[in-house]
């Protein structure tokens, strides 16, 4: 069911991804618990959708939990937890927040260049995202 999702995601099917994650979810928190990185994957996912969907408020509690979910777990210096990072910054972004965009990225940053180094294509990608926030940030 996650697969499916996923691909109708990457489609750009974001309302019939939605029911595919929100079900996900919701096995996931009755076959792992609450506080899983599995679980916090899924609502990381059913976040994005949300983000594409600009439905930011719904959006933006997913990815807080999800990134308690992961620094608890995996650890503050975890490559998920930089990705989850990056996805707040990237939903402040969308939100015309810069201010509060810039944190987070320049975490994911941190933590992409110390575990997965400079030249890695998820640090580049954080690089860039700090790069183009900082841009909007002064426009």
């Amino acid at each position: 069911m996650n697969n499916l999702a996923v691909l109708y995601d990457l489609q750009g099917r974001y309302s019939e991804a939605e029911p595919l994650y929100l079900k996900t979810l919701q096995i996931r928190e009755e076959e792992f618990g609450e506080r899983h990185p599995d679980t916090a994957r899924s609502l990381n996912n059913l976040a994005a959708v949300y983000l594409a969907l600009k439905r930011y408020k719904e959006a933006e509690p997913l990815y807080l939990r999800t990134l308690e979910i992961w620094r608890e777990t995996l650890g503050n210096d975890h490559p998920d937890t930089a990705i989850c990072l990056k996805n707040l910054a990237a939903l402040y972004y969308m939100m015309h927040d810069y201010a509060k965009a810039i944190p987070f990225v320049q975490q994911a940053v941190k933590i992409n260049i110390r575990v997965l180094g400079e030249e890695h294509p998820e640090t580049r990608d954080s690089i860039n995202w700090l790069q183009g926030i900082r841009r909007a940030n002064f426009m």
